[in-house]
């Protein structure tokens, strides 16, 4: 009986649950999470919504899903709690649904990215997350749904630009398993294909910025040996995220001082992988397919952060359950090599939810905190930088100045019309909305300021795991009242 309950998926699902929801109370939310959901909350409409977020360079199902949930709550925990829910989804599928010893479902369930990249820090990963793995069990069913399949592939697609690419590489896989075994699809399957490429196409029109956003670099096709050692090196991020031992650990990776050693690694992996699935025709293309798609992004753009590197182990997962389907087990090297990976995983979760246990991941809610002053309440706010200060007027509800944008907001539009500015503009400007508006002005900065005549240190909140959002307060007097009253 206790074997049994020990065995049972519900237990694995309440303990992810349980750590999860502990870690989320801990955390700190930073600028990324409160950018989409200010944005979805100061939309008046869909329309407005689309106007809003046409900078930010990705897809619109997590805008419109937090879109509705501002229509029922203005508190960002919401967003928290919806977030939670998609994580713990997620790995119920994996406990009760995937092809994998219980051991691996374990790992995976308090690996790195389930638990605190995705589970912990609220953005669409999570509910990308739950939609993918939600697709595979409905392919992998008996009997297989391939029409519900291809409609939770095409709302996977819809949830950020690196769930596009798993999904194309996906549809791909599919027409080429057809053309290879001369297999005419189904009508479903017809109707599957026909919906995801629709999906695909419209997340890629919606997901491309204004030609002034810095969302975006150009792309780069040229031959260039160090970007390819990038590319590769992200691959090894993905697989084995394992941060070093300090305070700043978010977004590093042990091996990150030997970038040729990480990429030879993730190279190694991905060919190890690709050994294992040879057997299963699907398994081997879509595994192949969407590595080969997620590291041309990454080769031909910008390269990504560890939350994007995630996506390539999302895919080694996917390919993995279906080279497993139905219940046809890999290789006993290939599930040793699988494990170690996800072990790898676990260590890395495990070391991210301390330090974010030890250290605030941000120090904007505490900046926040010391806004609500009443002697502070009242005050017009200058944020600079831009984009660390915002989180905080996020948060508040109340709009600050950002110089880079000449404008009031609370998020920032990140088109080509921001400018970078200098502390002394910043301090000319505080001066002149001083006069304007006949009362002093604070200033929220994420630098120290020299000493400066008639402006007044607050304090400064230091050490964070986001480096850059430590911040000082300042306040600058009215010019020409000296005494004057908040």
């Amino acid at each position: 009986m206790g074997s049994r309950f020990l065995r049972h998926p519900l237990l694995l699902v309440a303990a992810f649950f349980a750590v999860a929801l502990v870690a989320l109370a801990h955390h700190e939310m930073w600028r990324d999470e409160f950018e989409y959901w200010d944005v979805a909350r100061t939309s008046g409409s869909l329309a407005e919504l689309r106007e809003n977020s046409r900078y930010v360079g990705q897809p619109p199902l997590w805008g419109v899903v937090l879109f509705a949930l501002t229509r029922i709550t203005s508190d960002p925990r919401g967003m928290q709690a919806l977030n939670l829910l998609a994580a713990t989804l997620a790995v119920t599928l994996v406990a009760t649904r995937a092809p994998f010893p219980l051991r691996q479902k374990w790992l995976l369930a308090f690996g790195y990215f389930p638990l605190f990249e995705y589970g912990t820090i609220s953005r669409y990963y999570a509910l990308g997350l739950l939609l993918l793995i939600a697709s595979c069990a409905a392919l992998c069913a008996r009997p297989r749904r391939p029409l519900l399949a291809g409609v939770l592939l095409a709302l996977a697609s819809l949830t950020h630009f690196h769930a596009t690419l798993v999904a194309l590489a996906a549809l791909i896989a599919v027409v080429l398993v057809s053309l290879l075994e001369r297999r005419a699809p189904k009508g479903p399957e017809w109707g599957a294909v026909a919906l995801v490429a629709a999906a695909i196409a419209g997340a890629i029109a919606f997901a491309i910025p204004p030609p002034d956003s810095s969302a975006l670099a150009p792309f780069r096709f040229d031959l260039e040996l160090e970007r390819f050692v990038v590319a590769a090196d992200h691959v090894w991020s993905g697989y084995a995220p394992l941060p070093p031992l300090v305070d700043s650990f978010w977004n590093r990776n042990l091996l990150e001082a030997w970038p040729r050693l990480a990429a030879g690694l993730g190279l190694l992996l991905v060919a190890t992988f690709g050994w294992a699935f040879r057997r299963r025709r699907g398994a081997l293309l879509f595994y192949l397919g969407g590595t080969a798609a997620l590291f041309l992004f990454c080769y031909a753009q910008r390269p990504g952060l560890v939350r994007h590197d995630g996506v390539f182990l999302i895919v080694l997962l996917l390919g993995a359950w279906l080279a497993q389907a139905p219940e046809v087990p890999l290789a006993g090297w290939a599930q040793a090599v699988f494990t170690g990976v996800l072990a790898v995983n676990v260590a890395a979760g495990a070391v991210a939810l301390v330090q974010d246990f030890r250290l605030p991941f941000t120090r904007s809610d505490s900046v926040a905190e010391a806004l609500r002053a009443p002697e502070l309440a009242g005050l017009p706010v200058i944020g600079d930088l831009d984009f660390v200060a915002a989180p905080i007027a996020a948060r508040l509800g109340r709009p600050f100045y950002f110089m880079s944008q000449g404008r009031f907001g609370t998020h920032v539009v990140w088109s080509g019309e921001r400018r970078a500015v200098t502390r002394k503009q910043v301090l000319q400007m505080a001066r002149i909305q001083g006069r304007l508006q006949g009362r002093d002005v604070v200033l929220v900065l994420n630098y120290i300021l020299a000493p400066t005549p008639g402006v007044e240190a607050l304090g400064c909140y230091e050490r964070a795991i986001v480096a850059n959002e430590t911040y000082c307060l300042y306040r600058m007097r009215a010019e020409g009242a000296a005494g004057s009253a908040p």
